[in-house]
């Protein structure tokens, strides 16, 4: 909720929000191009029930709009009810397919307007990932991008492409997509049909030998050939737990709109050797480097959005993720986010 408040503060008003499963996940990583495209915070729910401080949430800003996205299973109707009930009134809306593929396909159909474009390019553009577990990280560290670019995400299996995907490529003349993740994730087979069969003109791929690197590549591609459409900025790093989906999803909007200003936020997880470098803590307004902090930059530096907690060591090579560190923002300025996975115990 942090995080979404920290987005509200930023644009001054929010009207519409997007609600997905915090459980199952799976549809809320595709979200990020419609929360860009309707400027909407995201918010996650319990499937059982409406969490209190997303009810208070949309009440206190009084959101006119809801978009549910997911089907029964993940969100059921009873959430929606709970929803269109709440004092602010809302409409309340689902978006839902038969499956992930066809949910994730239905989300890209609800952006409307002329189709969105890659950086720099006039071709129509969309983000695929692998629609398992094993692209969820992918799928994350695609979100800042996506929402700046209000790019729909679709999903796709790791040898075949669903047919709701297809569909959507076709329909919509997609002629560029940009594939997140390895081989194992999206195989070449994926690539030659999008090329042969579906008539994409251009598959680019963004990948590394691993989700770490793959999450490097991305951020290298926001700071590169896309840091003047996103105008992204080079520096400030952010920390999230590297199994913090939730966390990672619900800052999509919160990095890709840019901290008080415009600009994108690219995701990396460093390795081990660079993780005392990168990570920032800046008691120094002015500050534009970082570096392990003294405890008096400890205590304080300020967490962003609520998405790590106070450590209480350096996070370096020999105690990285001991604990979790803060981050400060040093600027109201949008920041690039480096996606740190320090695990509670050990660095990897």
């Amino acid at each position: 909720m942090a995080l979404a408040e920290r987005f509200a503060a930023d644009e001054g008003s929010v009207s519409t929000v997007i609600i997905a499963s915090g459980e199952s996940q799976v549809d809320a990583v595709t979200a990020a191009g419609l929360a860009g495209n309707l400027n909407a915070a995201v918010l996650l729910t319990r499937s059982n029930q409406l969490p209190h401080n997303v009810a208070r949430f949309i009440d206190e800003h009084n959101v006119t709009d809801v978009i549910v996205v997911g089907g029964t299973a993940a969100v059921p109707d009873s959430i929606l009810t709970t929803l269109e009930g709440l004092g602010s009134r809302p409409t309340v809306e689902r978006i839902s397919g038969a499956d992930r593929y066809a949910t994730a396909a239905a989300i890209g159909d609800r952006l409307g307007g002329p189709n969105p474009t890659w950086c720099g390019s006039d071709q129509s553009a969309a983000i695929l990932v692998n629609g398992g577990d094993e692209g969820r990280a992918d799928a994350v560290v695609s979100g800042p991008l996506a929402f700046r670019l209000g790019l729909p995400i679709l999903l796709t299996g790791a040898d075949e492409l669903p047919e709701a995907t297809r569909a959507f490529l076709d329909d919509n003349k997609v002629e560029r997509v940009v594939v997140v993740g390895g081989m194992g994730a999206v195989s070449a087979g994926i690539v030659n049909e999008l090329v042969e069969e579906v008539g994409v003109v251009n598959v680019q791929r963004i990948s590394g030998g691993s989700a770490a690197a793959t999450s490097v590549m991305v951020a290298k591609e926001m700071l590169g050939s896309c840091a003047d459409v996103l105008q992204t900025n080079k520096d400030l790093v952010a920390l999230v737990n590297r199994d913090a989906i939730a966390d990672g999803i619900a800052a999509a909007p919160v990095l890709g709109r840019g901290l008080g200003v415009a600009g994108s936020v690219p995701i990396r997880r460093p390795t081990l050797r660079t993780m005392s470098s990168v990570v920032v803590c800046s008691a120094s307004p002015s500050a534009t480097t970082w570096s392990s902090p003294t405890p008096t930059q400890r205590r304080s530096s300020l967490t962003l959005s609520g998405m790590a907690r106070p450590w209480t060591r350096p996070c370096t090579a020999s105690t990285a993720g001991a604990s979790k560190p803060r981050v400060r923002q040093t600027r109201p300025v949008s920041l690039p986010l480096w996606w740190i996975w320090c695990s509670p115990r050990t660095a990897r």
